[in-house]
């Protein structure tokens, strides 16, 4: 089933505005990051609580640390990209399918039209 336009144009503006929000979002995060301070006062805290080292995070940096996490969340949006796609060609096929469905429920009124005059007519004969 197609959304009307004016609800289409309205979701469809709803989700840049969400794009455009995590954009900002991600920047300030950058920036409260790269200055080591908060937007809330103060420096980054850890809550009183001190991280433990574990197998993963041994012997590594911050830096590398925070590298890898860069990285992990680089190839979770590739996959979420990839996901986004599949999704949006089931919807253009789900689309299609609703099309033909839709064209061949016609055909069939049609037929049953025509069917339900020539009784009509063999009745009367």
């Amino acid at each position: 089933q197609k959304l009307p336009p004016k609800e289409y144009d309205r979701r469809n503006n709803m989700l840049n505005e969400a794009k455009i929000r995590k954009i900002q979002i991600a920047k300030a995060f950058e920036e409260t990051r790269a200055s080591g301070s908060s937007r809330f006062g103060g420096g980054i805290s850890n809550r009183g609580y001190e991280a433990e080292e574990n197998e993963r995070t041994q012997g590594y940096s911050n830096r590398e640390l925070l590298s890898q996490q860069q990285q992990a969340m680089a190839d979770q949006d590739e996959g979420l990209a990839r996901i986004s796609n599949i999704v949006k060609r089931q919807k253009e096929i789900g689309l299609a399918i609703g099309d033909e469905i839709d064209g061949q429920n016609e055909l069939i009124d049609e037929i049953t039209e025509k069917t339900d005059s020539t009784a009509n007519k063999l009745k009367g004969q």
